[in-house]
């Protein structure tokens, strides 16, 4: 069971897999960040195991194919989709993932005006980017699944519940504190 740590003095939660008493992980958190996401730069990061050439799935995905993201694990690279307009945009890292424990994750930056970047990274290094036209979406974001996504996937590029075969350890979420107005 993923159970998260908020604290009131900053915009960041923690989610960190204990065991359930039935033996069955349940990975998804219900709730949304205090911060709205679409106003501000935040990061999402994991700390990930992976197994071999063959681990795939979903790290982290939260919404649906209309206002959601994933990042994911597929092909040995990590993956990032957001959908706009009925397809995802999809952002690749550009190297293939190490073996191992590793720190993957989101950058995001938001522009000055509806836009924003989506950096992705692996191991403190930046290994990918794509642009975001459209970043407003992201603030109608309900519901949080880690380890899959297992409803409707934000992209076609994977079926649902596409999970993740490796071990997700903890994921890092952290959004900026903001004044822009909506």
């Amino acid at each position: 069971r993923l159970y998260p740590h908020m604290t009131q003095a900053s915009s960041r939660f923690t989610m960190t897999p204990w065991p359930t008493v039935s033996g069955h992980p349940s990975r998804t958190f219900q709730g949304r960040s205090r911060q709205p996401w679409d106003r501000t730069n935040w990061s999402l990061m994991a700390d990930v195991e992976i197994l071999d050439g063959e681990t795939e799935g979903v790290i982290y995905a939260q919404g649906s194919f209309l206002d959601g993201f994933s990042l994911f694990v597929q092909d040995a690279t990590l993956g990032f989709a957001y959908p706009m307009l009925g397809d995802a945009a999809v952002g690749r890292s550009t190297t293939t993932l190490l073996n191992g424990r590793i720190t993957v994750g989101v950058l995001f930056e938001r522009g000055n005006d509806e836009t924003g970047v989506v950096n992705l990274v692996a191991q403190g290094r930046n290994v990918g980017s794509m642009s975001i036209p459209d970043a407003t979406r992201i603030s109608t974001m309900r519901g949080v699944d880690v380890g899959r996504d297992r409803h409707a996937p934000i992209t076609g590029l994977y079926k649902a519940p596409f999970d993740f075969t490796g071990i997700v350890h903890s994921v890092d979420v952290r959004v900026e504190r903001t004044d822009r107005p909506r």
